[in-house]
C-alpha cells in the first residue's frame, strides 16, 4: 500500500511539472508579440517613431525641425496677421465719393450783379438792386437716384455718382456756366448709407457707423458702436473689405497704432470672442486642453501650465510641437519643405525639443506657442520593458503561485493549493 501511494504522489508531481513546461513554452510563444509592442498600451509613438513616421510609402507626411537658435530667431522675426500689410494704403484716410441713395445738399453762388439769364444790367438773380450780393440759391435735398443722377435746377440731370463732394461742385459749376456768371457750387453728402462701416459681433451693438470726413478708424468705429465687455485678450477683430479680410488681436489694435488703420466704405468690423488654447497629450504631466489668460505665452510656460514631464514615463529627448505654418515661413528654415502644403498654402511642422540638453531651456523660453498648437511628449524606451515584465508578472505569478511541489525524492509528494494573486502594474 505505502508504495503505490508513493507512486501516485511521484505520477501528480510529474503531471505538475508537465503542466508547468507547458505554461512556460505558452508564455514564451508571447514574446514576439510583446517586441513588436502589439499588445502593449501605450499614450503614442516613442520619439523614433515620431521622426521615421515623417516620411510613409515613399510620401513626405510633415517636416520635423530640430529646434535651435536659428528656428526661435526665425519664429521671432515672424510677422502676425496685420492689418496695415494685409490692407495696404497711404495711410490717409478715405476720400468720401457720392453713392446711390445719398441725400446731398446743393448751394449755388453766383457773382455780384448777374442774373439767370447771363444779364448783369439792372437786378441781380433775386430782385436784389446791382452791385449787392445776391443771396446763395439753395437747392431741396436731392437724393442720388440709380442711375447716378441728380436734378438741379437749370443745369438739368447731372451725373455725381462716385465723385467726391469737391469734383462733383466743379462738375455742376461747368453745367451752369452758360447759365450764371462765374457760378460757384457746393456740395455736401448729408446722409449716406454707403459711407458707414458696419460693427457687429461680442460686447458691441451692431449698427453702421458714418465714417467722418476727417477719417474714422478702427478702434473708434468699435467705440461708436458700443463699449467692450469681455476681457480684451479674449477679443479678435475681424476686418472684412471686399474680398479681403483679416483678423487680429483687440490688444493689438491698442499696444500698435499702426495697426488701428483707417476704415473704408462698406467695411465690415466683426468682433468674436476666442480664447486660445493647446493641447498635451502622451507623457506629459498633465495630458489636458489648456486655455491661456494672456496675449501670447512661450513653450516653456506651456509645459510648465502641463505639470512639465511625468518623470516615471516622459522621454525628455522626445517633446513635440505640432502645428501647420506658412509655406514661406518653412522656406527659411529648412529651405524647399518636402511636406506638401495644404489649400491655404500651410505645411504641416513637428518642432522637435530635446529637454534633456539643459540649452533647450533657454530655446523653449523663446520659443512662442500659437493658437491650437499640440504638444506631445514621447514615452521614455524603459517603459516597454517595464510593461512588458508587468504583463509577464500578471500572467504567471497567479499560474505559480497555485501550487507548490515539495519533496519528490523517497519522501511523500504533496501538492499545496495556494490562492491566486493578481498582480497590479
Amino acid at each position: 500500500m505505502v508504495h503505490l501511494n508513493k507512486l501516485a504522489a511521484r505520477r501528480r508531481a510529474r503531471a505538475h511539472q508537465v503542466r508547468a513546461a507547458r505554461l512556460v513554452m505558452l508564455i514564451s510563444s508571447f514574446g514576439p508579440l510583446l517586441t513588436a509592442c502589439a499588445i502593449l498600451p501605450a499614450a503614442g509613438p516613442s520619439a523614433s517613431a515620431v521622426v521615421s513616421q515623417a516620411v510613409q510609402n515613399g510620401q513626405p507626411q510633415f517636416e520635423v525641425i530640430d529646434v535651435d537658435q536659428h528656428v526661435t530667431d526665425v519664429l521671432a522675426a515672424e510677422p502676425t496677421t496685420s492689418l496695415h500689410f494685409r490692407f495696404k494704403g497711404t495711410g490717409l484716410p478715405p476720400e468720401q465719393t457720392i453713392s446711390v441713395g445719398d441725400v446731398i445738399t446743393v448751394t449755388i453762388y453766383q457773382a455780384i450783379g448777374a442774373t439767370i439769364s447771363g444779364d448783369t444790367t439792372g437786378t441781380s438773380s433775386v430782385g436784389q438792386p446791382s452791385g449787392n450780393i445776391p443771396p446763395p440759391i439753395a437747392v431741396p435735398d436731392q437724393i442720388v437716384m440709380r442711375d447716378g443722377t441728380i436734378v438741379v435746377p437749370y443745369a438739368g440731370r447731372v451725373r455725381l455718382v462716385g465723385l467726391s463732394p469737391a469734383k462733383a461742385g466743379v462738375t455742376l459749376q461747368n453745367r451752369l456756366k452758360d447759365q450764371l456768371i462765374k457760378p460757384q457750387a457746393i456740395i455736401s453728402i448729408k446722409q449716406s448709407e454707403a459711407n458707414t462701416v458696419t460693427v457687429s459681433g461680442e460686447g458691441a451693438t451692431s449698427l453702421r457707423v458714418p465714417i467722418s470726413p476727417g477719417g474714422t478708424r478702427v478702434l473708434e468705429a468699435i467705440a461708436t458702436a458700443g463699449s467692450v465687455k469681455s476681457p480684451t485678450y479674449e477679443l479678435l477683430v475681424r476686418l472684412t473689405r471686399g474680398e479681403v479680410t483679416a483678423t487680429v488681436p483687440y490688444d493689438t489694435l491698442v499696444a500698435d497704432p499702426a495697426e488701428n488703420i483707417y476704415a473704408y466704405p462698406r467695411d465690415i468690423i466683426t468682433l468674436t470672442r476666442a480664447r486660445a488654447t493647446f493641447a498635451a497629450f502622451g507623457a506629459a504631466g498633465r495630458p489636458l486642453q489648456y486655455l491661456w489668460d494672456a496675449d501670447s505665452i512661450t513653450l516653456a510656460q506651456a509645459l510648465a501650465m502641463s505639470s512639465g514631464l511625468d518623470d516615471s514615463r516622459a522621454d525628455p529627448a522626445g517633446v513635440f510641437l505640432m502645428r501647420h505654418e506658412p509655406q514661406r515661413f518653412v522656406q527659411q528654415l529648412v529651405g524647399t519643405p518636402s511636406a506638401p502644403a495644404d489649400a491655404d498654402g500651410l505645411v504641416p511642422v513637428v518642432f522637435h525639443l530635446n529637454l534633456s540638453n539643459v540649452n533647450s531651456y533657454l530655446l523653449a523660453e523663446r520659443f512662442a506657442m500659437k493658437d491650437k498648437d499640440t504638444i506631445y511628449v514621447a514615452g521614455a524606451p524603459a517603459n516597454t520593458i517595464q510593461k512588458f515584465i508587468g504583463l509577464v508578472s500578471s500572467i504567471t505569478y497567479p499560474a505559480f503561485s497555485g501550487y507548490s511541489t515539495f519533496s519528490t525524492g523517497a519522501g511523500t509528494a504533496t501538492a499545496v493549493i495556494a490562492t491566486p494573486v493578481v498582480v497590479s502594474h
